[in-house]
């Protein structure tokens, strides 16, 4: 599943693109913005 931010494209497999999209929706948030906050976290954790 290829994903696009702007001008990013992220190759994600399939099933974890299924996951990321569930977890959003679970959480009353978009996907993007799930996204955004792991990468942030992870990020900020170095």
């Amino acid at each position: 599943m290829l994903i696009c931010f702007y001008a990013d494209i992220i190759d994600m497999p399939d099933a974890l693109f299924r996951k990321t999209k569930a977890v959003a929706a679970l959480r009353g948030s978009s996907m993007k913005d799930l996204i955004i906050r792991a990468v942030e976290k992870e990020v900020t954790a170095t």
